[in-house]
């Protein structure tokens, strides 16, 4: 198992995970930091993800719903080899917006989560890769604007960038896709 661990480190895919009951852990390859994942329980897959360094919840959300049916399931996450980010992937306990995964990520630089749809058109998968230190490849819906038909008119486009640089304001939706 470790030198499982080892060789994907090396190919910039650095998981290193334990699981429980509705628990998934992750620790960082620094080892300083750890993500678990929680979920509502056996009938409800909701998750909660926390972050810690060092022991020490540093900042926790919670996807949960009251009906179970409202609320966000994590279905893929890794950090990246440099430890600065902790990706995850969501997907609507309901079925909701089927077309469309939730993609955040916890900056440790910064201290937060952010969402990708904040920076990006909606992200079309929930599959992500992670290179090193920091670059993610995924698929997001091609940009469309509110005079077209929206997601009818939008094809699936892989991108590749680097985490750090939506965090510096240098990946932006027209650095990405200038003609639009």
């Amino acid at each position: 198992m470790k030198i499982f661990q080892i060789i994907l480190c090396v190919l910039g895919l650095c998981i290193t995970a334990t699981s429980d009951a509705g628990v998934k852990s992750y620790v960082s390859p620094d080892k300083q930091m750890k993500a678990i994942i929680t979920s509502a329980g056996e009938s409800c897959r909701e998750s909660k993800v926390e972050i810690y360094k060092h022991g020490k919840l540093l900042i926790a959300e919670n996807y949960f719903s009251d009906d179970c049916d409202h609320g966000e399931i994590v279905e893929h996450a890794g950090w990246t080899s440099n430890s600065q980010f902790f990706v995850f992937s969501m997907y609507s306990s309901g079925g909701h917006q089927a077309w469309a995964a939730n993609v955040s990520f916890f900056c440790r630089k910064c201290n937060k989560i952010e969402n990708l749809a904040k920076y990006l058109p909606p992200v079309a998968d929930t599959e992500f890769e992670l290179k090193s230190p920091d670059l993610i490849k995924l698929s997001i819906w091609s940009p469309f604007d509110s005079s077209s038909e929206g997601i009818d008119k939008s094809i699936i486009l892989p991108i590749t960038f680097k985490l750090k640089d939506i965090i510096e304001g240098e990946a932006t939706t027209k650095k990405l896709f200038p003609d639009r």
